[in-house]
């Protein structure tokens, strides 16, 4: 695949087409399953075929999504999955990350509480607190937890030597793509 293009598709397709451990990160917003005939949803029906599951057939597309994933992303790579739940189902985000650490070689590294300025989507049910914050689970390969949390230590030379490395590769990556075009 070639590097800095925006490939407008289904991220099943554009997967299939990344080298094994070729990225080093994937920050990504699933559907949350909560396609509804409500005509004041803010998703208006959802996601049509991707949203709307049965509660173990949206776990088994998730949790294979995941093992793509986890082929795709380096060893020390980083997963930000941002998911929130359906009023029907509040629990499906913890099954989910349950079958991920169960099923795959990945695990929640950090958990991430996002405010949001504006609760969208909207509140979808009167019997339910407001959807003001959203989660962001951090998944790393389970071989390299150690690796992610030795990063949030004080320990300052290694952060700084882990920084230099990353502005060597970023100036490498920037200099490669100047010389091809």
């Amino acid at each position: 695949m070639e590097r800095n293009i925006i490939y407008n598709e289904d991220c099943k397709i554009t997967l299939k087409r990344f080298q094994d451990k070729s990225i080093d990160g994937i920050i990504t917003s699933p559907p949350y399953n909560i396609n509804t005939e409500r005509s004041d949803c803010y998703y208006n029906n959802g996601y049509s075929e991707l949203d709307g599951l049965s509660e173990n057939d949206y776990l088994e597309v998730r949790t294979n999504e995941f093992k793509e994933f986890s082929r795709v992303i380096n060893d020390t790579g980083v997963i930000c999955y941002n998911i929130s739940y359906a009023k029907e189902n509040p629990i499906l985000p913890t099954l989910l990350v349950a079958k991920i650490h169960n099923e795959t070689d990945l695990t929640i590294a950090d958990i991430i509480c996002w405010k949001k300025p504006n609760a969208i989507p909207f509140q979808t049910s009167p019997t339910k607190l407001s959807r003001n914050t959203e989660v962001i689970y951090v998944c790393v390969k389970k071989e390299h937890l150690q690796l992610l949390n030795a990063l949030k230590t004080r320990d300052e030379d290694l952060a700084a030597a882990l920084a230099a490395k990353h502005i060597q590769t970023q100036r490498d990556t920037i200099m490669e793509f100047i010389r091809s075009n």
